[in-house]
């Protein structure tokens, strides 16, 4: 060993976020000799602030395309610790589910409730955590994980990583791990921003900043026409681009090619259908434009919309050819179209699609194949999930998961949820 060796433990766990605590306390129905190292000065920085501050910590509509991977299936571990898992275990620690449209969250409606009581359990169980100790480096050799930090090394026989993604550096996750991970063997589905907003480089944009609209998106390959994604919802406009909950869900299919964002806001309607009902209106109340359109749509998109349709707000005049111009109105409410340039980036997104492959996880235990006893959990791994409380169903389902094989033991979620 070093001569600057701190300590030695049989399980070192990297990362005390959502995926991290689990995974200790399920380690420690097997294990008693367990420590996490947190580079941050608080334990699950990031937990406190999801859910807008609420931690929407689980969903009861958990269906097959609410998780995605690029490199193998979350559900195998998904199905064996479920959302109805994670609402009985998080009632045995004194949190019980206030439900609303299958979103779950505590009844005290506060993330750091969830973050305090799972910091009190580690605590209470003598899990040791050291707050401030970033890891730089591990090696491992003959048999023993060697974990760099500042103030020196600490050794372990089995290591946990459940240090989170790229997504939101504020947080502590600035990606080092998959350098980390690529030392001990592991590939790397390049990361990207994942639920976050998309960018355009339509300088007209900023007439919208700050509308909100429902609408049906889709993001597209110009070339081919072919659909990533499509979503119906409320969007937001900013001042370069376009957010709300669709958008952030189909952000993971950006990948920094040419892209179209398609935005049809009367999806209930074909163009002929709107077509006439705006032209029927603009006959039947008024002989301005503008006023005819008011309430179809929020004022400035209408202003847009007749910006890109070369109409001035005041065009009044009646003829033949005010139904073509009706039709081009039209034309645009069912398919606005913007280039998409960028996402908003790893610093706004909540959380990061690619990473680690779980073809390279053990489907049981999520043991590494590169690397006998290191086990990989969270948002590290190759999984991201829709708004809703996905990415954390994932965190915590993975992370009991392999916290408890690397604790020695099998996982058994009944043995789990009465600890």
């Amino acid at each position: 060993m070093p001569m600057n060796t701190i300590c030695h433990k049989k399980l070192i766990i990297i990362g005390c976020g959502a995926a991290g605590t689990a995974a200790a306390l399920s380690a420690s129905v097997y294990c008693k000799d367990i420590l996490i190292l947190e580079r941050n000065s608080v334990p699950a920085k990031k937990l406190a602030a999801t859910g807008n501050g609420k931690c929407n910590f689980t969903n009861l509509r958990l269906e097959n395309d609410d998780l995605r991977s690029d490199s193998g299936d979350p559900f195998i571990y998904i199905n064996r610790f479920s959302n109805h898992d994670v609402i009985k275990w998080f009632a045995n620690l004194g949190i019980p589910a206030f439900e609303k449209n299958g979103y779950c969250y505590p009844r005290s409606k506060q993330a750091s409730s969830v973050r305090d009581v799972l910091a009190s359990s580690i605590e209470e169980l003598g899990i040791e955590v050291r707050y401030d100790t970033r890891v730089t480096a591990v090696e491992k050799k003959d048999g023993t994980f060697f974990l760099k930090t500042a103030e020196g090394y600490y050794t372990c026989e089995k290591l946990v990583i459940a240090a989170g993604g790229q997504a939101q550096s504020c947080f502590g996750t600035d990606g080092s791990l998959y350098y980390i991970c690529g030392k001990l063997g592991h590939d790397c589905i390049a990361p990207r921003p994942a639920l976050c907003g998309l960018k355009t480089g339509d300088s007209d944009i900023s007439m919208l900043n700050g509308v909100r609209q429902e609408s049906f998106i889709s993001l597209c390959r110009p070339d081919t026409g072919e659909t990533l994604y499509s979503e119906y919802g409320e969007i937001i406009f900013s001042k370069t681009g376009i957010s709300g909950i669709p958008v952030m869900n189909c952000s993971r299919y950006y990948s920094g090619s040419a892209a179209t964002l398609r935005l049809d806001f009367y999806p209930e309607m074909s163009l002929e259908d709107l077509t006439s009902f705006l032209y029927d209106n603009y006959e039947r109340r008024t002989t301005d434009i503008t006023k005819s359109l008011t309430g179809v749509l929020n004022d400035s998109l209408i202003s847009f919309i007749l910006k890109k349709c070369g109409l001035k707000s005041d065009h009044n005049k009646r003829g033949q050819e005010d139904r073509e111009i009706f039709s081009r109105i039209a034309g645009m409410m069912k398919e606005m179209s913007f280039a998409i340039t960028d996402t908003s980036g790893f610093a706004n997104a909540q959380t990061t699609a690619g990473g680690i492959p779980l073809s390279e996880l053990d489907p049981v235990t999520l043991e590494s194949l590169k690397c006998p006893g290191l086990y990989i959990c969270g948002e590290l791994a190759d999984v991201d999930g829709k708004c809703g409380g996905y990415n954390l169903q994932w965190a915590w389902s993975s992370g009991v998961i392999a916290g408890a094989y690397a604790g020695g033991g099998e996982f058994d979620k009944n043995k789990f949820l009465k600890a």
